[in-house]
């Protein structure tokens, strides 16, 4: 009798499977490319947070129970979805775009951190907006927060020639693009990269 209710279940459970729709994967492409995205933006955004805490205006204390407690700055970083290879920041959240963080390298997604990171440094009061000299700054000061954090700032000038920055032109917000490369490459070679 046990062995029939046996083959009774098992043959139960292959038409309750046969009959259902089959499904392709738990997440869809849009929930699995955001907890790609996610998980690359914490692997760039923790180091830049740690090595530039000194600096920040704003700290708050990591404190495991197995190792020394350290202090990384307190922005967060927001997705975005969308594939801009842009960031912005209103001083509490930097925010990137899903997108551009799988699509861009480590290194350039610790540009576009380093750089929003870069108006804190500096005490830019960017939720009043952008306007070009703090933009130059901004981009000045990011080269040595991404030394510091561990990235290659070289990356940078080739990957803001391929944005098309070489014909930008400047606007009330922000620098002509040429500007923003030479100050770039003139902040790499300050610290002799």
């Amino acid at each position: 009798m046990s062995r029939l209710y046996g083959f009774a279940v098992l043959m139960l459970s292959a038409c309750a499977t046969s009959t259902a729709p089959v499904q392709t994967g738990i997440f869809d492409s849009a929930e699995t490319m955001f907890a790609e995205a996610r998980a690359k933006a914490i692997s760039i955004a923790a180091p830049v947070f740690r090595a530039n805490a000194p600096y920040c205006s704003r700290t708050q204390t990591i404190d495991f129970t197995d190792e020394p407690a350290f202090d990384i700055c307190a922005q967060q970083i927001r997705l975005l979805h969308g594939a801009a290879a842009n960031a912005h920041t209103e001083g509490q959240f930097i925010y990137v775009y899903d997108g551009a963080v799988l699509a861009l390298s480590k290194d350039e997604t610790a540009f576009l951190i380093a750089h929003e990171l870069a108006h804190d440094i500096l005490g830019h009061n960017m939720a009043a907006g952008s306007y070009p000299q703090a933009e130059i700054e901004a981009d000045r000061v990011a080269v040595a927060v991404m030394h510091r954090s561990g990235f290659s700032p070289r990356a940078v000038p080739p990957f803001l020639r391929r944005m098309g920055f070489e014909t930008s032109p400047e606007s009330d917000s922000h620098p002509a693009g040429i500007m923003r490369i030479e100050t770039v490459e003139n902040a790499i070679l300050d610290l002799g990269l």
